[in-house]
């Protein structure tokens, strides 16, 4: 997986590079978001996107770790291996088809290519499907949804063992996995931040729990051979709320990294859409001028949200049929998602209120001329659109609020 700045998000490749150094990395912020895989039209979950980077750098165990599930691996078969110490694990490495992303497994857009047979099988709950014929709603059928929650609950039993459910007993096993150097490791603590119900007291419990880890970041493996030499072992800490952990459990560690997890950026969300526009309403119509300016009005528009929303916005253009072939359209359907208002009220605005607005306006504001042309002026941009920002876009309708004294 190659990841850099042009085709990646910055904390993706701060990730690698801080792994590169031998350190561990404390991941937080907005972790339970979607991502958007570098170099593809894939969306994965957090999770996923760690099973695929360390399964494809060649590590031989990725496994993850939650209170609730226990300990999952990505090769369900290493389990064994894994409680007898790890022994047979390099004897028997996993097949490339063994090291797919067992859980969570989530592709909410397809990729842009024509549906195969096998597609309906892996086609997750959230997608955006557009057939020549007939158009579908996001979604699966019954009988989809059935075979999936099947094979959801029978991947589920097979990787789920009850007796490493507690930190207490999954712990341990996760120092002996990462303190060995035969087999390049990796585990995912998730959900950390609820290791410890109060970040500012511990309980006798919960003090050793977060001593255990801090002893685990200090005694992993460093790799020696083959293409991993040089690295460790590694242990990746997920916390949606960093301030859930106490701060001495993290501060001022040599080998424990803190990066935050962003928002998607304007050039994420430039990419987004880049690669899905065909998958809105009205997307195929576009030629490829009037889909880089969409793109890019897109992108600002839809500032503050997550990969979740902007997918959410894909499903509402099609359900709702609400079109983005212009630039009025796509800032109707984002106002829609956000507020549930399928029109922009400023359009509405009478004009000739606006023409007259000056002597409407003195007639309950007396002796303030500077503030009645400043109001006019609002008005007038608001209706017309013009933004007083330093964007390119024309997307901008500058709303105010008067204070008159």
């Amino acid at each position: 997986m190659q990841l850099n700045r042009d085709n990646s998000p910055l904390w993706m490749v701060e990730f690698d590079k801080q792994l590169l150094r031998g350190k561990h990395v404390l991941l937080y912020g907005n972790v339970e978001d979607r991502f958007l895989l570098p170099e593809s039209n894939k969306i994965v979950s957090l999770a996923e996107f760690l099973n695929r980077y360390f399964c494809e750098i060649d590590y031989e165990l990725v496994g993850h770790y939650d209170i609730v599930d226990g300990i999952q691996l990505a090769d369900p078969q290493q389990m064994g291996p894994l409680l007898d110490g790890l022994a047979n694990t390099r004897a028997k490495p996993p097949s490339p088809a063994s090291k797919q992303p067992p859980k969570r497994e989530s592709a909410p857009y397809r990729e842009s290519r024509p549906q195969t047979d096998t597609d309906s099988e892996k086609t997750p709950a959230l997608t955006l499907q557009r057939q020549q014929t007939t158009r579908r709603t996001p979604g699966r059928g019954a009988d989809d949804q059935s075979r999936t929650g099947e094979q959801n609950r029978a991947r589920t039993n097979s990787q789920t063992d009850s007796r490493f459910l507690s930190p207490g007993a999954a712990l341990p096993v996760i120092r002996r996995v990462l303190t060995q150097g035969r087999t390049p490791s990796a585990m995912m603590l998730e959900f950390s931040d609820k290791l410890v119900s109060d970040p500012q007291r511990q309980d006798q419990q919960e003090r050793p729990i977060l001593v255990q880890l801090k002893k685990i970041l200090d005694e992993t493996a460093e790799l020696t051979q083959g293409s991993l030499s040089g690295r460790r072992n590694a242990l990746v800490i997920i916390a949606s709320q960093l301030a859930g952990l106490p701060s001495w459990f993290y501060q001022d560690h040599p080998l424990l990294t803190l990066i935050r997890i962003p928002h998607p950026s304007i050039h994420e969300r430039a990419r987004f859409i880049q690669k899905f526009l065909p998958q809105f309403e009205g997307g195929e119509e576009l030629n490829e001028p009037h889909c880089s300016w969409i793109s890019q009005q897109f992108a600002e528009l839809t500032d503050g949200l997550t990969i979740w929303d902007l997918m959410a916005i894909g499903n509402t253009s099609v359900s709702e049929h609400l079109a983005i072939s212009s630039s009025s359209s796509l800032a109707n359907l984002i106002s829609y998602y956000k507020y549930g208002e399928r029109e922009d009220p400023w359009e509405k605005f009478n004009e000739d209120k606006v023409r007259q607005a000056p002597q409407l306006i003195e007639r309950r504001v007396i002796g303030q001329s500077k503030a009645v042309e400043a109001i006019v002026d609002m008005l007038v941009t608001a209706r017309i659109g013009i933004t007083l920002t330093q964007s390119s876009g024309q997307s901008g309708k500058p709303k105010g609020v008067f204070f008159l004294l």
